[in-house]
Order: structure tokens, then C-alpha cells, then sequence
């Protein structure tokens, strides 16, 4: 028997459902425990964008190439550029990071890009914000191209995306499938809207 202020127990009288939780780390600890935790929830991320990238890219084509077309892609999150650039770039097309709604209107201003990826939800000046900035820069810039980019598949997302202006709508994830579908889509357009760039 031991004994503690007066109550006494033995060992078989300890119930695991009662014991008092530990006491909560100091600051000190607790935040990088915290961080470190983060860190590895965001290698895990990065290790299965990894592995759906190498999967990707592994495919074989399923139609011939296009022209090499010059892509803005407007994403702010590091994984989804990486994911997508490695795609399109597979694809045989090069890729401009914008990695906000207001570095995308700078970058479409410059007359550069005929199609845009632009993500829905971004910090600061969101997707369909910085569509209607682009619509409203005026002249050949002003037509560009626009594909939502967005995880919201409903019929009022994709509502919004077109009340903003933008052409086209793909639901995260992405794949390369799905981006060569989208971009046959735009050729296709273009063909009948757009006079050829210079490359």
C-alpha cells in the first residue's frame, strides 16, 4: 500500500480512465513541436503530389501534340504550381507563375498570354476579382483566354466563375487529361476567335 494525504491504493487499484492528463508543454516547447508537426504534414503533402506528378507524367499521350502555347497559370499555393507547371510543361507548352490576382493582371497586361489558369480562391484579390480586372484592361490583353481553376465543383461555382468572365471551368484535382482536354477546348476557340501571336 501507498499512502497520499491519508487514501491509501494499491496497484490494482489504479484506473487508467482517471488518471489526470498531462500537464500542457510550456510555449517554449509546445511551438516547435507544433512546427514540427506542420513540417511533416507538408512533406507528406509534397511526397503524394510527388507521386501523382511522376504518375502523370508516366502516361502515355492519348492525342497528338498542340502548338506550343505560352500559359499564364495563377495559383498561389506552391504544390498545385508544381503539379500543374509539371503537366503543362509535359504537354509541350511553357508556363508563367503568377502567384496573386494582382502579379496575374501585370503579367496579362504585357500582352504575353492568350490563356490563363487562374485559381478561384487566392489571399488578397481572388480569381473571379482578377478577371474582371483583366476584362476591363481593354484591347487584345482584355480577350485572354480564362480557365477557372477551383476544388467547388457545384453549378453555383461554376455560375460565378462565368458571371466574372472566364471562358472555361476545372475542378481540382487536376490532371494532365483534364488540362489536355481543356486546352483542345481553347484551340478550338481560338481558332475561330483569335488571330495567330507571335510567338
Amino acid at each position: 500500500m501507498n499512502a497520499v494525504s491519508g487514501l491509501s491504493f494499491g496497484k490494482g487499484d489504479y484506473d487508467a480512465k482517471h488518471a489526470l492528463p498531462p500537464p500542457p508543454l510550456p510555449p517554449d516547447e509546445a511551438e516547435p513541436l507544433a512546427a514540427l508537426h506542420a513540417t511533416k504534414a507538408s512533406t507528406a503533402a509534397k511526397a503524394k503530389y510527388a507521386q501523382t506528378i511522376s504518375h502523370e507524367l508516366r502516361a502515355p499521350e492519348a492525342a497528338p501534340p498542340m502548338d506550343k502555347l505560352h500559359i499564364l497559370l495563377v495559383e498561389d499555393n506552391e504544390i498545385n504550381q508544381m503539379v500543374a507547371e509539371a503537366m503543362l510543361t509535359s504537354l509541350g507548352h511553357e508556363v508563367t507563375i503568377a502567384a496573386n490576382g494582382l502579379d496575374a493582371i501585370t503579367a496579362t497586361a504585357s500582352g504575353k498570354y492568350a490563356l490563363i489558369l487562374m485559381d478561384m480562391m487566392m489571399p488578397g484579390l481572388d480569381g473571379p476579382t482578377a478577371t474582371r480586372a483583366i476584362r476591363g484592361l481593354g484591347g487584345r490583353e482584355a480577350e485572354s483566354y480564362i480557365i477557372a481553376l477551383t476544388a467547388n465543383a457545384s453549378a453555383e461555382h461554376r455560375a460565378l466563375c462565368i458571371e466574372a468572365g472566364m471562358n472555361d471551368f476545372l475542378t481540382k484535382p487536376v490532371t494532365r487529361t483534364h488540362l489536355r482536354t481543356a486546352l483542345a477546348r481553347y484551340a478550338a476557340w481560338a481558332a475561330a476567335h483569335v488571330p495567330p501571336r507571335n510567338a
